[in-house]
């Protein structure tokens, strides 16, 4: 959730996620981040232009290729992903970021 103006988290917006989640965010303009009842999340504030490398397991490298990760640097079959970086999208077709359409004028 980064390059993300978001001022509000509300503990009610943690509930769904899986045990053990790790969330990455700017914090910039972030005003209020409500007490949360759950002890397994983090919560890191990062700069607007940091993409947090992840380490992923050959086996898992598909899935985040798919959900918005770019993953390289394949190193004893680990991997390097990243998040797609600003102006790009996750491809849920193929693998990578994809570049996002420009803008329509009315």
């Amino acid at each position: 959730m980064y390059v993300n103006p978001i001022e509000v988290i509300e503990n009610e917006a943690l509930q769904h996620l899986r045990e053990n989640s790790t969330i990455y965010t700017s914090c910039a303009s972030l005003k209020v981040l409500s007490r949360y009842t759950r002890t397994d999340l983090e919560i890191h504030c990062i700069s607007d232009s940091l993409a947090v490398p992840i380490e992923v397991p050959d086996k898992l490298k598909d899935a985040f290729s798919h959900d918005g990760f770019d993953c390289d640097n394949e190193h004893d079959g680990i991997f390097q992903c990243r998040a797609c970086p600003v102006g790009t999208y996750g491809n849920r077709v193929h693998h990578g970021c994809v570049n996002c359409p420009a803008g329509k004028k009315w």
